[in-house]
């Protein structure tokens, strides 16, 4: 609409200038409808377009974890002002820095709006921390991009290799020792392991199970367990990211059939077998006693074995 002024000027309001026009320019045509019309002057006034700016991003927890992959989730929240209508490119930046220096992106190109997405990141070293964000370029006249984090950005840890079973030993009655080597080809997260013993190798009802085993602990003793029973055992690898595969099974090993043990002991003292040299310690040696007197002594007999003791003859 075209409105006078007292000055003599007419005003035409509502006027939008294309993106096109900051570069090409405007042209403006003056058609005659009077008998008589005279231009005296043209005067252009305009408000300035609103500067356009960044996306914004934001990141949900990582998905998928492998041994050397990682579904990375972010969310455009929205695309910017200043002309923004979509976003062309969309992806994730990944790094083992802290600082996220020097990372690998992934990305996929197109017209995006707002909304949650999703991307794979491969070819990870396992048991390793990475630090990640998400980002997006719109397309405004000069595009811009806008990141999830500029600091503090958050992690995920890939699962570790599993560890390499060993062999069962040193077996007793009620235990044994179950040993295994540690993962390789991993990274410096922190892990630790868990063990699983069963008479059934397919591990249907573990009979001894024990987490929290410290990485530098290669070995544990499994009790108590029943005697004359052959049980197998499986390690896995736990970091921040999960568990890793389980190792394969270990080979079988058979616990003792229960046996008897005897303990003598004299003063509270145990009394080695075939000890040939009495002391006062443990009141096998009686000292000096007038002819005549005596010396009483008190001696316990234990069984510290896993089957009855059994005692034959006529003590003196």
């Amino acid at each position: 609409p075209t409105t006078a002024s007292a000055a003599g000027w007419y005003f035409i309001s509502g006027i939008s200038l294309p993106a096109a026009a900051q570069i090409n320019g405007l042209r403006l045509r003056f058609t005659k409808t009077t008998a008589s019309c005279r231009i005296d002057d043209v005067k252009l006034t305009g408000v300035a377009a609103p500067s356009c700016t960044a996306p914004t991003l934001s990141t949900s927890a990582v998905s998928s974890l492998t041994t050397t992959g990682a579904t990375l989730n972010g969310n455009i929240t929205a695309l910017g002002t200043g002309g923004a209508t979509s976003a062309t490119e969309r992806g994730f930046h990944y790094s083992t820095s802290s600082s996220l220096a020097s990372p690998t992106a992934i990305n996929t190109t197109g017209t995006y709006g707002t909304g949650a997405y999703n991307q794979n990141a491969s070819s990870l070293t396992p048991n390793t921390l990475y630090y990640f964000r998400a980002y997006a370029i719109n397309d405004c006249g000069t595009p811009q991009t806008g990141y999830s984090h500029t600091s503090g950005y958050p992690t995920f840890t890939t699962i570790h290799n599993a560890p390499t079973v060993g062999s069962g030993s040193a077996p007793t009655a009620s235990s044994f020792t179950a040993s295994w080597t540690a993962p390789t080809g991993g990274g410096a997260a922190t892990y630790t392991y868990e063990i699983q013993v069963d008479n059934d190798p397919a591990f249907g009802s573990v009979d001894f199970t024990q987490s929290s085993i410290a990485s530098g602990t290669l070995n544990v003793n499994a009790t108590p367990l029943a005697s004359s029973t052959t049980y197998y055992y499986r390690v896995r690898a736990v970091n921040a990211g999960g568990n890793s595969a389980w190792s394969s099974t270990s080979a079988g090993i058979a616990t003792l059939a229960p046996t008897p043990e005897i303990n003598l002991q004299g003063n509270s003292t145990s009394i080695v077998n075939g000890d040939a040299s009495p002391t006062t310690t443990d009141h096998t040696d009686f000292g000096s006693i007038v002819s005549g007197g005596s010396q009483t002594r008190t001696f316990t007999i234990q069984n510290t074995g896993t089957a009855a003791l059994s005692l034959t003859g006529s003590p003196r």
